[in-house]
């Protein structure tokens, strides 16, 4: 409703993105392990994913991107034996 002075300002909305990283080791998270609480090892079970979807919903979180980090990627020359040997 319009107040006495003047028509009331427009609400801006924020919009929050979740951006996850699903790495267990390696170079992509690096001394990730040393931190108190650190939980990158049940990155490769379905309850880590099933627990990140709930907090995303929970709080109202706008967007949740899962990255394949183990995809190719041009430095390898779009070849894929680099990341394969890997691990």
């Amino acid at each position: 409703m319009p107040s006495a002075s003047g028509p009331e300002p427009t609400r801006k909305q924020s919009h929050l993105n979740f951006f996850e990283t699903a790495c267990t080791g390696k170079h992509e998270c690096s001394g990730q392990w040393s931190a108190p609480g650190d939980d990158s090892r049940t990155k490769d079970r379905l309850k880590c994913y099933t627990d990140l979807a709930k907090l995303v919903e929970n709080h109202k979180i706008t967007c949740s991107f899962f990255a394949d980090t183990y995809a190719g990627r041009d430095i390898h020359g779009e070849n894929m034996d680099a990341v394969l040997q890997s691990g």
